[in-house]
Protein backbone atom coordinates (compact mmCIF):
# COMPACT_ATOMS: atom_id res chain seq x y z
CA UNK A 1 0.00 0.00 0.00
CA UNK A 2 1.58 3.26 -1.17
CA UNK A 3 1.22 6.83 0.12
CA UNK A 4 -1.31 8.93 -1.79
CA UNK A 5 -1.60 12.65 -1.16
CA UNK A 6 -5.33 12.60 -1.96
CA UNK A 7 -5.80 10.03 0.81
CA UNK A 8 -3.77 12.21 3.19
CA UNK A 9 -6.02 15.21 2.44
CA UNK A 10 -9.08 13.01 2.98
CA UNK A 11 -7.69 11.86 6.33
CA UNK A 12 -7.15 15.49 7.39
CA UNK A 13 -10.78 16.29 6.62
CA UNK A 14 -12.08 13.18 8.36
CA UNK A 15 -9.95 13.90 11.45
CA UNK A 16 -11.26 17.48 11.51
CA UNK A 17 -14.81 16.11 11.58
CA UNK A 18 -13.87 13.62 14.33
CA UNK A 19 -14.46 10.53 12.16
CA UNK A 20 -10.84 9.43 11.78
CA UNK A 21 -8.53 8.82 14.74
CA UNK A 22 -5.58 7.12 13.09
CA UNK A 23 -2.27 8.40 11.72
CA UNK A 24 -2.15 10.91 8.87
CA UNK A 25 -0.15 8.51 6.73
CA UNK A 26 -1.81 8.83 3.31
CA UNK A 27 -2.64 5.10 3.26
CA UNK A 28 -6.11 3.87 2.37
CA UNK A 29 -6.25 1.37 5.20
CA UNK A 30 -9.27 -0.09 7.04
CA UNK A 31 -9.49 2.82 9.53
CA UNK A 32 -9.52 5.35 6.70
CA UNK A 33 -12.15 3.43 4.74
CA UNK A 34 -14.34 2.98 7.83
CA UNK A 35 -14.07 6.69 8.68
CA UNK A 36 -14.99 7.65 5.13
CA UNK A 37 -18.03 5.36 5.22
CA UNK A 38 -19.12 6.82 8.57
CA UNK A 39 -18.77 10.39 7.27
CA UNK A 40 -20.76 9.58 4.13
CA UNK A 41 -23.54 8.05 6.26
CA UNK A 42 -23.57 11.11 8.54
CA UNK A 43 -23.70 13.44 5.54
CA UNK A 44 -26.69 11.60 4.06
CA UNK A 45 -28.52 11.76 7.38
CA UNK A 46 -27.77 15.44 8.05
CA UNK A 47 -28.71 16.65 4.55
CA UNK A 48 -31.82 14.54 4.01
CA UNK A 49 -34.75 16.99 3.64
CA UNK A 50 -38.00 16.38 5.50
CA UNK A 51 -41.40 18.05 5.35
CA UNK A 52 -40.51 19.86 8.57
CA UNK A 53 -37.15 21.17 7.31
CA UNK A 54 -37.16 24.93 6.59
CA UNK A 55 -35.89 25.47 3.06
CA UNK A 56 -35.20 29.22 3.09
CA UNK A 57 -34.71 32.07 5.49
CA UNK A 58 -35.18 35.61 4.24
CA UNK A 59 -33.18 37.57 6.81
CA UNK A 60 -30.27 37.01 9.14
CA UNK A 61 -29.86 37.60 12.85
CA UNK A 62 -26.93 39.14 14.69
CA UNK A 63 -24.24 36.54 15.51
CA UNK A 64 -24.60 35.42 19.13
CA UNK A 65 -21.86 35.14 21.73
CA UNK A 66 -20.86 31.56 22.63
CA UNK A 67 -23.02 31.68 25.75
CA UNK A 68 -26.08 32.71 23.73
CA UNK A 69 -25.84 30.17 20.91
CA UNK A 70 -28.65 27.99 22.26
CA UNK A 71 -30.88 31.02 22.75
CA UNK A 72 -30.46 31.98 19.09
CA UNK A 73 -29.97 28.65 17.29
CA UNK A 74 -31.82 26.32 19.63
CA UNK A 75 -30.24 23.32 21.36
CA UNK A 76 -27.09 21.78 19.94
CA UNK A 77 -27.56 18.69 17.83
CA UNK A 78 -27.01 15.30 19.40
CA UNK A 79 -25.89 12.11 17.67
CA UNK A 80 -28.97 9.99 17.18
CA UNK A 81 -31.17 12.77 18.57
CA UNK A 82 -32.32 16.27 17.68
CA UNK A 83 -30.77 18.20 14.81
CA UNK A 84 -30.72 21.97 14.26
CA UNK A 85 -33.25 23.69 11.99
CA UNK A 86 -31.46 23.27 8.68
CA UNK A 87 -31.57 25.04 5.32
CA UNK A 88 -29.79 24.10 2.10
CA UNK A 89 -28.40 25.95 -0.88
CA UNK A 90 -26.21 25.25 -3.89
CA UNK A 91 -22.67 26.62 -3.42
CA UNK A 92 -22.12 29.75 -5.55
CA UNK A 93 -18.88 28.31 -6.92
CA UNK A 94 -17.62 24.73 -7.46
CA UNK A 95 -16.61 23.12 -4.17
CA UNK A 96 -15.53 19.63 -3.19
CA UNK A 97 -15.41 17.74 0.08
CA UNK A 98 -11.93 17.33 1.50
CA UNK A 99 -12.52 13.59 1.60
CA UNK A 100 -13.62 13.51 -2.06
CA UNK A 101 -16.68 14.27 -4.14
CA UNK A 102 -18.39 17.41 -5.38
CA UNK A 103 -20.51 19.51 -3.02
CA UNK A 104 -24.00 19.62 -4.52
CA UNK A 105 -25.45 21.68 -1.68
CA UNK A 106 -24.42 23.15 1.64
CA UNK A 107 -26.54 22.46 4.70
CA UNK A 108 -26.39 24.88 7.62
CA UNK A 109 -28.62 26.37 10.31
CA UNK A 110 -31.45 28.22 8.61
CA UNK A 111 -30.57 31.43 10.46
CA UNK A 112 -27.15 31.64 8.81
CA UNK A 113 -28.11 30.44 5.34
CA UNK A 114 -28.62 33.96 3.93
CA UNK A 115 -25.36 35.52 5.21
CA UNK A 116 -23.35 32.38 4.40
CA UNK A 117 -24.61 32.24 0.83
CA UNK A 118 -23.95 35.99 0.49
CA UNK A 119 -20.38 35.61 1.77
CA UNK A 120 -19.64 32.68 -0.54
CA UNK A 121 -21.17 34.62 -3.45
CA UNK A 122 -18.73 37.44 -2.72
CA UNK A 123 -15.88 34.91 -2.77
CA UNK A 124 -17.10 33.61 -6.13
CA UNK A 125 -16.25 37.00 -7.63
CA UNK A 126 -12.54 36.26 -7.06
CA UNK A 127 -12.78 33.56 -9.74
CA UNK A 128 -12.42 29.75 -9.62
CA UNK A 129 -8.68 29.73 -10.36
CA UNK A 130 -7.89 32.06 -7.42
CA UNK A 131 -10.21 30.14 -5.10
CA UNK A 132 -8.58 26.83 -5.99
CA UNK A 133 -5.10 28.30 -5.58
CA UNK A 134 -5.98 29.17 -1.97
CA UNK A 135 -7.86 25.94 -1.30
CA UNK A 136 -11.18 27.72 -0.76
CA UNK A 137 -12.98 25.11 -2.84
CA UNK A 138 -12.12 22.48 -0.18
CA UNK A 139 -15.10 22.12 2.13
CA UNK A 140 -14.92 20.04 5.32
CA UNK A 141 -18.56 20.30 6.36
CA UNK A 142 -20.85 22.28 8.62
CA UNK A 143 -23.12 20.26 10.90
CA UNK A 144 -21.40 17.81 13.21
CA UNK A 145 -22.93 17.03 16.63
CA UNK A 146 -19.76 17.00 18.72
CA UNK A 147 -17.93 18.88 21.45
CA UNK A 148 -15.23 21.44 20.74
CA UNK A 149 -11.79 19.98 20.14
CA UNK A 150 -9.93 20.03 23.44
CA UNK A 151 -12.93 21.46 25.33
CA UNK A 152 -16.00 20.33 27.22
CA UNK A 153 -18.50 22.65 25.53
CA UNK A 154 -20.33 21.97 22.29
CA UNK A 155 -18.74 22.95 19.02
CA UNK A 156 -20.23 25.63 16.77
CA UNK A 157 -20.67 22.74 14.32
CA UNK A 158 -23.16 21.11 16.70
CA UNK A 159 -25.40 24.13 16.04
CA UNK A 160 -24.72 23.96 12.27
CA UNK A 161 -23.38 27.51 12.68
CA UNK A 162 -19.89 27.09 11.22
CA UNK A 163 -18.13 25.73 8.15
CA UNK A 164 -14.54 24.53 7.69
CA UNK A 165 -12.52 25.48 4.60
CA UNK A 166 -9.15 24.07 3.51
CA UNK A 167 -8.31 22.37 6.85
CA UNK A 168 -4.98 21.00 5.65
CA UNK A 169 -3.51 24.51 5.34
CA UNK A 170 -5.50 26.30 8.05
CA UNK A 171 -5.30 23.79 10.88
CA UNK A 172 -5.89 24.27 14.57
CA UNK A 173 -2.23 24.87 15.42
CA UNK A 174 -1.31 26.98 12.37
CA UNK A 175 -1.15 30.65 13.36
CA UNK A 176 -2.39 33.54 11.23
CA UNK A 177 -0.76 35.69 10.06
CA UNK A 178 1.95 33.12 9.61
CA UNK A 179 1.63 29.45 8.70
CA UNK A 180 -2.13 29.45 8.06
CA UNK A 181 -2.98 30.16 4.41
CA UNK A 182 -6.35 31.92 4.73
CA UNK A 183 -6.16 35.10 2.60
CA UNK A 184 -6.78 38.37 4.46
CA UNK A 185 -9.38 39.55 1.96
CA UNK A 186 -11.37 36.35 2.52
CA UNK A 187 -11.34 37.03 6.26
CA UNK A 188 -12.63 40.53 5.47
CA UNK A 189 -15.48 39.14 3.36
CA UNK A 190 -16.64 36.75 6.06
CA UNK A 191 -16.41 39.40 8.78
CA UNK A 192 -18.48 41.77 6.64
CA UNK A 193 -21.28 39.19 6.69
CA UNK A 194 -21.07 38.57 10.44
CA UNK A 195 -18.72 35.56 10.55
CA UNK A 196 -15.74 35.12 12.86
CA UNK A 197 -12.74 33.36 11.26
CA UNK A 198 -10.49 31.38 13.56
CA UNK A 199 -9.89 31.98 17.26
CA UNK A 200 -7.84 34.60 19.08
CA UNK A 201 -4.40 33.50 20.26
CA UNK A 202 -2.65 36.54 21.65
CA UNK A 203 -1.60 38.81 18.80
CA UNK A 204 -2.43 36.14 16.22
CA UNK A 205 -5.23 33.73 15.42
CA UNK A 206 -5.47 29.96 15.03
CA UNK A 207 -7.85 27.39 13.51
CA UNK A 208 -8.41 29.60 10.48
CA UNK A 209 -10.36 26.89 8.70
CA UNK A 210 -13.22 27.57 11.16
CA UNK A 211 -15.73 30.15 9.87
CA UNK A 212 -18.46 30.61 12.47
CA UNK A 213 -21.53 32.83 12.79
CA UNK A 214 -20.57 33.50 16.40
CA UNK A 215 -19.26 36.73 17.96
CA UNK A 216 -16.01 36.06 19.85
CA UNK A 217 -13.98 39.22 19.18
Amino acid sequence: MNYEHSIYVRQVGLKTLDFYHGKLDGLNGPKTRAAYAASAKSLRQSTAPTSATPRTFSKSVAPPTPGNRSRVFGPAGVKGGNTPAMAYFKPPYPMQFTWGGAVARIGCHRLIAAPLKAALSDLASFGPAWLRMHGLHLYAGCYNPRKSRGGSGMSDHAYAAAIDLNPAENGNHSLWPGAAKMPAKVVHVFRKHGFQVGFNKGAKRRDMMHVAYVERD
